[in-house]
């Protein structure tokens, strides 16, 4: 029976420490000159717009079980799992603190629309199912400038959050691994996840190799505001910045939620960030 949902934002930390023993170790010559093409020591780096990267005709989507590479990341991650990802350490972290049997766990994974972050949560996926755990896949849009933060965002709220308010509702405890990932998602994510009713969330710093428990303070949000926010961007995205600075009766106000990213300014007029109101809502469900 499933009683705990460990929740994990996919990063390409074990591609990154494949690479580096990949250059020192000689048993991987052969693989590194058969693929020199397709440079694999580079994979854990690559943008998200680069062709070996695109899904879903870029080279590393065709990496997948059964393929050479694949096996022999697989190898070097079973040799030593936690020095080679950053999710398997956090994970482990999360097991040891409050020794949660595989058996009763639920592990989400989720990694960008990206080959070489699939490819990670594919092995880690593979890595923890054969050690018991359930584990589930979960893929978001990749965020490739500032413009596509909002996407982003909004798949995380939509596809992961959610979904830890759901398993709230069911009684299952969840835990956060803050480790790995893309830093400013997973920065929103941590957050996100403390109002969503996350129990704990660990962090493994590198200069210290300890996980640490994160406070999870009780956050609150405004009322007064959301209900503001609710009544004047209830049919429409963007409102004229004088009546909405007069519904919130305070210049001051205004400024700081635009300042807080909540808002945005243009050209005379407020418009609500696309993440807002799903933050919101979801926050409601929580409670």
């Amino acid at each position: 029976m499933i009683s705990y949902m460990y929740v994990c934002p996919v990063g390409t930390s074990l591609l990154q420490n494949f690479s580096i023993n990949m250059n020192i170790n000689p048993k991987y010559s052969d693989l590194s000159k058969k693929y020199g093409i397709y440079k694999i020591s580079e994979w854990h780096k690559l943008s998200l717009d680069d062709p070996l990267n695109i899904v879903p005709d870029g080279y590393i989507c065709n990496v997948v079980k059964g393929h050479e590479i694949f096996k022999a990341i697989y190898d070097f991650l079973l040799d030593k799992p936690r020095e080679a990802s950053a999710e398997i350490n956090g994970i482990m972290a999360i097991r040891d603190c409050y020794g949660h049997k595989p058996t009763d766990v639920e592990v989400l994974l989720y990694n960008t629309r990206t080959c070489n972050s699939r490819l990670c949560s594919y092995l880690i996926r593979d890595y923890l199912t054969n050690l018991g755990y359930r584990v589930e896949t979960i893929e978001i849009a990749g965020m490739r400038s500032v413009d596509d933060l909002d996407e982003g965002l909004v798949e995380v709220l939509d596809k992961v959050v959610r979904l830890i308010v759901r398993k709230k509702s069911e009684g299952i405890k969840v835990y956060v691994n803050a480790t790995p990932g893309f830093k400013p998602e997973a920065a929103f994510f941590t957050i996100a996840s403390i109002l969503a009713g996350a129990d704990a969330i660990i962090y493994i710093h590198d200069a210290f190799k300890q996980p640490v428990l994160l406070p999870v303070p009780p956050i609150t949000v405004d009322t007064q505001v959301i209900n503001i926010i609710d009544r004047e961007f209830e049919m429409v995205k963007c409102v004229d910045s004088y009546y909405l600075r007069k519904s919130l009766g305070s210049e001051e106000l205004l400024t700081r939620l635009i300042d807080m990213g909540v808002l945005k300014a243009s050209e005379g007029k407020v418009c609500l960030r696309n993440w807002v109101k799903m933050l919101l809502d979801i926050v409601r469900t929580s409670r």
